[in-house]
């Protein structure tokens, strides 16, 4: 059963779920209102890759943290120093984004660098538009760390208007889900070398989810978790960079 939160209270919310009769609530945006009734229903529940800071509740994400850090840890390695951030707005940005961005200063600061700005851009339109800024100056980046699909594909098609070669010019990481790589990622950068990208997977995630209302099922008493997918660097098999690598091998 899935229910739009758009448009309906957390009460009518409710009352489809016990209309429904379901053992278990996967809560994609947390409603603090539907939360409640959920628990005082005695249902399980478990959030989807987004939760509040201060929610007391089971939740399985992404791992953003490490995503970010191999991206950079792999640029890094590559022997790049101007390594920029391009993505959503961290000020006043989910937990999501904020994990993203701390993987990637984080493994800056490892490195002794100090990170510059971060660059914003919610669409590919917009990512496109200000990657053609920034590649276009005199102190432009070698590498960018785009961990975002659109935001990834923006960059990169800036690169190749201004004729950029990547893997030579300038390097990429961006980010996709496992299912959706060949269709969303290689597919949409036909035609030109395709750099890597961050890759975790929703089957993983859903799977991983499912498990964790039946644990809660059979003890309501759990203490709460926030479990991480993995995420890794996927290449594009094209030349040297042809293997999947996690942070183990960088």
């Amino acid at each position: 059963l899935t229910i739009e939160s758009n448009g309906h209270t957390a009460g009518e919310i409710m009352q489809q779920l016990r209309v429904a009769r379901v053992s278990g609530v996967i809560l994609g945006v947390i409603n603090p209102e539907l939360l409640r009734m959920v628990r005082e229903a005695g249902v399980p529940a478990i959030a989807d890759d987004a939760w509040p800071e201060d929610a007391d509740i089971d939740v399985v994400t992404q791992d953003g943290f490490h995503g970010g850090m191999i991206g950079t840890a792999w640029l890094l390695s590559r022997g790049h120093r101007r390594v920029e951030f391009f993505g959503l707005d961290v000020a006043g940005g989910r937990p999501q984004i904020v994990e993203r961005y701390s993987g990637y200063t984080g493994r800056m600061a490892q490195a002794g660098i100090q990170p510059p700005p971060a660059v914003h851009a919610t669409s590919e339109e917009e990512a496109e538009k200000v990657a053609m800024e920034r590649l276009s100056s005199p102190d432009r980046p070698t590498a960018i760390v785009a961990p975002w699909r659109e935001v990834a594909l923006g960059a990169i098609r800036a690169a190749r208007r201004l004729h950029l070669t990547i893997g030579k010019d300038l390097d990429i990481v961006g980010w996709c889900t496992k299912e959706r790589y060949e269709s969303d990622w290689r597919q949409a950068l036909a035609g030109g070398e395709i750099p890597p990208a961050a890759v975790w997977s929703v089957e993983e995630c859903a799977e991983t989810m499912v498990a964790r209302l039946e644990q809660r099922r059979k003890d309501p008493k759990l203490p709460t978790i926030h479990l991480r997918i993995p995420v890794r660097l996927r290449f594009s098999g094209v030349g040297r960079q042809s293997r999947s690598e996690s942070a183990t091998g960088l």
